[in-house]
């Protein structure tokens, strides 16, 4: 798929809206002591000196250690992996298989003694779990699939709670559901459905709170901004996503509009601060927003006849019939950048930001149609690496939030570890505490060989010359630094508009 700018005026503007004196830069090179990479003998005199290293400082010498290696297998299966993700602390990984099955693995913040604690049988499944999400306290994992329900189920090893939550407002009424959030409190949910609405409901009352019309087709991806759990926001198969905000009195509507891709909004991932995400669409590309720079809700209708029509295509089956557009697309689009190169084919694929301790945020990853992870950077605004290996599409990846790993979910029935580093790796598979996996047996030795050469090719190229340059960087961090220093097929796959038949999801499954 050939990518072309969409328009030079407004690439131009994209390309110089994160200049080094945007707010999104100096909060990375806060929380990386600069963007680029700073020697380690000055880093460890000025631990010397001071008897230990800032956070900041920490974050810019692990900010380099991108996992860029093939490791291990955490675990094979015949069927696909749909989604996998760490737990806030790292000590917890929980995968999801094509059917019924959700397994919890223990991680305990380490590369070498994963084990499998807890296998859950999901009932009420129809095609496939279709996403997951951990309470705040991490005691409970809800997941959706094509129903209308949410389920909810204790990871705790002895734990046997299981419970089903309708989020039907009638008997009768019946839609699949794509995304599921806790609120940051843990006491709701935040779920987008197949019906064209988003839906809040209460745990605690077990009332539903909130369905919230606006998108005019499914709303694939839902994601809290903020730690209140008032504001939202939502990405749809109109290819728009909206910013909510409860505490706008008397507006029953979106407070914004984000406009800017040109098909179906995939996934939704918050950055930390809580003012900017991303976005994954079906037109082949991430996004960055930032939530103040937004479009009026009055303009919705004239944003609407301005979509481009839709081709005779079918994501889950066939190629992107456009060119890949980078950059803005037309005045509309206030998106700080355009990250292209990765496949959004099959399935709703997943893009998150890079862990905040040890990167700083400063990476946007993703998983892909062609077997591959996609890590890109936000400052140079280049696909930093992609790390090949898989047999079909990863439609979920994970970044350790404190170690320098990654762990990838395909759709060839494997889910794989990856590290910045050839130490040895052994992970335990399943229960079974004699078998271990670990080694690169039925990796392609090809691609092991030719991604291995890249990675340190690129590694050592890509250091040497941001140390070339890090002699400006640092003097402009100076005073930064001072100040800190003082202070210390199918997923249904992936859909129809209308929700009808068992029969009819069968066949487009």
């Amino acid at each position: 798929m050939a990518a072309v700018a969409a328009d030079p005026t407004a690439q131009q503007c994209q390309d110089t809206i994160l200049a080094k004196e945007h707010e999104l830069v100096q909060r990375i090179k806060l929380q990386t002591g600069g963007t680029s990479l700073r020697k380690f003998t000055s880093l460890l005199e000025k631990r010397e000196t001071t008897g230990n290293l800032l956070h900041n400082d920490k974050a810019n010498i692990t900010q380099r250690f991108i996992p860029r290696l093939f490791r291990a297998y955490v675990s094979k299966c015949s069927r696909r992996v749909y989604g996998g993700f760490f737990s806030p602390d790292g000590t917890l990984f929980c995968s999801s298989e094509q059917d019924d099955a959700v397994n919890i693995f223990q991680t305990d913040g380490c590369l070498n003694s994963w084990k499998r604690i807890k296998s859950i049988s999901c009932r009420n499944v129809n095609w496939t779990v279709t996403d997951m999400n951990l309470s705040p306290n991490q005691s409970l994992l809800a997941f959706t699939s094509i129903t209308s329900l949410v389920q909810l189920v204790g990871i705790a090893p002895d734990s046997s709670f299981y419970q089903c939550v309708s989020l039907s407002s009638t008997e009768n009424e019946r839609f699949g559901l794509w995304s599921v959030r806790f609120s940051p409190d843990g006491s709701q949910l935040l779920a987008g459905s197949a019906a064209n609405t988003i839906l809040l409901y209460d745990l605690a009352r077990q009332v539903l709170l909130e369905k919230l019309s606006f998108h005019v087709d499914d709303v694939n991806a839902v994601s809290f901004l903020d730690d209140t759990g008032n504001v939202f926001v939502s990405g749809s198969d109109d290819s728009f996503c909206l910013l909510w905000d409860r505490r706008v009195e008397g507006k029953h509507g979106p407070v914004g509009v984000f406009a800017g891709h040109l098909d179906g909004i995939t996934y939704i991932c918050p950055h930390s601060e809580g003012c900017y995400f991303i976005s994954n669409s079906k037109d082949q590309t991430i996004k960055l927003w930032d939530t103040r720079k937004i479009v009026a809700t009055e303009d919705w209708e004239h944003l609407l006849s301005m979509r481009q029509p839709r081709r005779v295509w079918d994501y889950r089956w066939m190629e992107y019939p456009r060119p890949v557009l980078v950059g803005r697309v037309n005045d509309k689009d206030t998106s700080l950048r355009t990250f292209v190169g990765h496949q959004t084919l099959k399935t709703l694929i997943r893009c998150r930001f890079s862990p905040l301790a040890t990167t700083g945020q400063r990476y946007v990853y993703c998983g892909s149609h062609d077997g591959a992870i996609y890590i890109y950077d936000i400052i140079q605004n280049v696909l930093l690496t992609r790390l090949p290996g898989h047999k079909a599409v990863v439609r979920d990846v994970d970044w350790h939030p404190y170690l320098p790993a990654i762990v990838s979910s395909s759709w060839d029935g494997t889910t794989a570890l990856w590290s910045s580093h050839s130490w040895h790796t052994s992970v335990w598979r399943e229960n079974d505490e004699d078998s271990l996996v670990s080694d690169t047996s039925e990796y392609s030795s090809e691609e092991d060989t030719t991604s291995t050469t890249h990675s340190s090719d690129e590694e050592t190229s890509e250091y040497s010359s941001e140390e070339e340059a890090s002699e400006e960087d640092d003097s402009e961090y100076s005073s930064e630094e001072e100040a800190s220093d003082e202070e210390d097929d199918d997923e249904s796959e992936e859909k129809d508009s209308d929700y009808s038949e068992d029969e009819r999801w069968n066949k487009r499954l």
